[in-house]
């Protein structure tokens, strides 16, 4: 089965679940939303966006590519089994206020 999901960062800097309870999944896919006005970041509980000078950062960026179009995505794979991603456990940060990520995921 498919399913869908959106979440938006309205705070940059803070960190937002992919969803608000427990959500199991077998992969999941993560894209940037097409309106984002900077990037945004997949990953665990210690994910950070680029903040400083230095513009260093944890997780797995989406980046919107210069002079527009679609931006990168994430394939989270199926490793074999049941669902074993907690997709409340997966999370969303961005560099800018109201930037947000869509989702697909499935389970077995």
């Amino acid at each position: 089965m498919l399913y869908s999901g959106r979440q938006t960062v309205t705070t940059a800097g803070t960190l937002y679940p992919l969803t608000a309870t427990k959500t199991m999944a077998s992969w999941i896919t993560v894209v940037g939303d097409i309106s984002n006005t900077g990037t945004v970041y997949i990953g665990g509980y210690n994910i950070q966006n680029a903040s400083g000078g230095a513009k260093t950062y944890i997780g797995h960026p989406l980046v919107i590519p210069a002079g527009g179009g679609q931006p990168n995505f994430l394939n989270i794979r199926e490793i074999g089994g049941p669902a074993i991603y907690d997709l409340s456990r997966i999370f969303v940060t961005a560099d800018n206020n109201g930037d947000a990520i869509t989702f697909n995921y499935g389970r077995r």
